[in-house]
């Protein structure tokens, strides 16, 4: 093969790989000269801020639900056994006891419950 078509093998991958292949993503900007050229950027990681509060949100309303559902002694009382098991069961009793948030939505609604 000719050091040409070589060279022109080259270049013809460069232009047809991916650009995102590498992880990292390409913007196109104009240099000083007037040229458009492209250039590689880290991707920032970002927390998911909206996922996050729309989990919490779903977690509170569930909880309000189910005090409400059960009533505030059935609820404790089964919050209180799943801190008696298991490792998992006393993170999840955690996470499901009752916190001053959830008592005071559960207030607020129970009129109207």
């Amino acid at each position: 093969m000719s050091q040409s078509q070589f060279d022109f093998d080259r270049r013809l991958q460069a232009i047809t790989s991916d650009p995102n292949a590498s992880g990292r993503a390409r913007v196109m900007i104009v240099d000083d000269r007037g040229l458009i050229v492209s250039k590689s950027v880290r991707r920032r990681h970002v927390f998911p801020l909206r996922g996050s509060l729309i989990l919490v949100a779903a977690l509170l309303a569930f909880k309000v639900f189910l005090i409400s559902y059960l009533g505030d002694g059935n609820y404790q009382e089964r919050v209180n056994r799943l801190a008696a098991g298991s490792a998992a069961e006393k993170v999840g009793a955690w996470v499901m006891q009752v916190d001053p948030v959830t008592d005071l939505i559960v207030r607020e609604l129970r009129p109207y419950l």
